[in-house]
């Protein structure tokens, strides 16, 4: 019976810590010392509700978190900020731009779009000062090739929470390196 119990006890105080971790992104995870942006990125991408379906601020928010990501990344390896600076607005009004009008039939475009441009600026990021992520990028281009623009975005859920999910692995290993 004390066995019992005490595994019972052992599985109860374990529970929080194992309901934390998303299954899969370990290699997401940073240490304080590590860039800030980054780690906000992934918590938001991590905890944000999408079981009613993928909401349109979901995806911009994501996009605006992203943006600061690559900023604050690039900030931090020393990238001249000029070298960015024009993407990274243009990143940010795409975000603007899919919550304007939430009934759009262009959203999927859109997304698209954005997930693109979000993958220049990491393919400058990785080009410039982290030649040795060049996988993780491609990884990230791939999820952004993958949004089809003549189909529903809620449909390509499963597609945008990868790009997100591979765009946090990315900006995690280059976090760890700068």
């Amino acid at each position: 019976m004390k066995k019992l119990l005490l595994s019972i006890g052992l599985a109860v105080s374990l529970l929080p810590i194992a309901c934390a971790k998303k299954p899969g992104n370990s290699s997401t995870t940073l240490s304080r010392s590590e860039v800030s942006e980054v780690s906000d990125y992934l918590g938001y991408i991590h905890s944000a509700d999408t079981a009613e379906g993928l909401e349109h601020k979901y995806t911009s928010t994501s996009l605006r978190h992203l943006a600061k990501a690559l900023d604050g990344v690039s900030r931090k390896s020393g990238l001249p900020k000029g070298e960015i600076n024009d993407k990274l607005d243009s990143l940010m009004s795409m975000a603007d731009s899919l919550q304007t009008n939430p009934q759009s039939d262009e959203h999927p475009v859109q997304v698209r779009a954005a997930f693109i441009r979000a993958t220049e600026l990491m393919e400058s990021l990785q080009g410039a000062k982290f030649p040795d992520n060049r996988d993780e990028v491609s990884a990230v281009r791939g999820a952004a090739e993958a949004i089809t623009p003549d189909q529903s975005a809620l449909e390509q859920k499963p597609k945008i929470m990868a790009f997100f999910d591979k765009a946090g692995e990315a900006l995690s290993a280059m976090a760890k390196k700068s």
